[in-house]
C-alpha cells in the first residue's frame, strides 16, 4: 500500500513538473517584456498600465508590430502616430485590422518601428484623439531586442506547419525570416 502511494506520488510529481515546464516554456519574462507562445502564434510584448500594450505578433511566417490601448478602433481606419525614442523620432501609420476576430492596431511601416526598438531607453507613442488632444503611451525597451529575437526563434522553430493565421491582406506585416534584430 505504501509502495503504491509512493509510486502515485512520484507519477503525479513528474506530471506536475512537466506541466509546469510546458507553461514556463509558453510564457517567459525578459526584462520588462514577455514572450508568449500559442498553438498558432508567438508574441513578444510589454505593457504600460493595465490596458495598454505594445509588441510584435507572429503567425506562420508573418509578423506585425501592434499597439493596443483602451480606445476602440474601427477595422480599416487609419491614423498617424508619432513615435519617440531616446535618439530618434518617426511618424508611422496605425491601421485597425481584424485578425481572426481580434482587433489589432497595426503599426506600419514595420522597418521604422523595428529600428526604433533597436535603441535603448523608453519608447513613446502619441495618437490623435477625436477631441483634438493627443493620447500618449510610454513603454520600456528593457529586454525588447532579446524578447523579439526569442519570439522570432520560437516562430521559426514551431513544428506546426499550419496555414498562417494573419491574412495576406493585413498591412504592416513582415516575413519573419526578413526581420533582423
Amino acid at each position: 500500500m505504501l509502495k503504491n502511494n509512493l509510486l502515485k506520488f512520484l507519477i503525479v510529481s513528474a506530471l506536475s513538473l512537466q506541466a509546469y515546464q510546458a507553461i514556463a516554456q509558453n510564457q517567459q519574462s525578459i526584462g520588462d517584456w514577455k514572450v508568449q507562445s500559442g498553438p498558432n502564434s508567438v508574441e513578444a510584448y510589454t505593457t504600460a498600465g493595465t490596458d495598454t500594450s505594445f509588441g510584435v505578433y507572429c503567425s506562420g511566417d508573418q509578423c506585425l508590430f501592434y499597439l493596443h490601448n483602451s480606445l476602440l478602433c474601427h477595422p480599416g481606419s487609419n491614423s498617424p502616430v508619432l513615435i519617440s525614442g531616446v535618439n530618434s523620432t518617426a511618424s508611422v501609420n496605425l491601421q485597425c485590422a481584424n485578425v481572426n476576430g481580434a482587433l489589432f492596431e497595426i503599426l506600419e511601416p514595420f522597418s521604422v518601428v523595428l529600428n526604433m526598438i533597436k535603441s535603448d531607453g523608453p519608447i513613446g507613442f502619441a495618437l490623435p484623439l477625436q477631441n483634438g488632444s493627443f493620447g500618449v503611451s510610454r513603454f520600456s525597451l528593457n529586454g525588447a531586442a532579446v524578447a523579439i529575437r526569442g519570439a522570432l526563434e520560437r516562430a521559426s522553430d514551431s513544428k506546426s506547419k499550419q496555414t498562417p493565421v494573419i491574412p495576406k491582406t493585413v498591412p504592416g506585416t513582415q516575413k519573419r525570416q526578413d526581420i533582423v534584430i
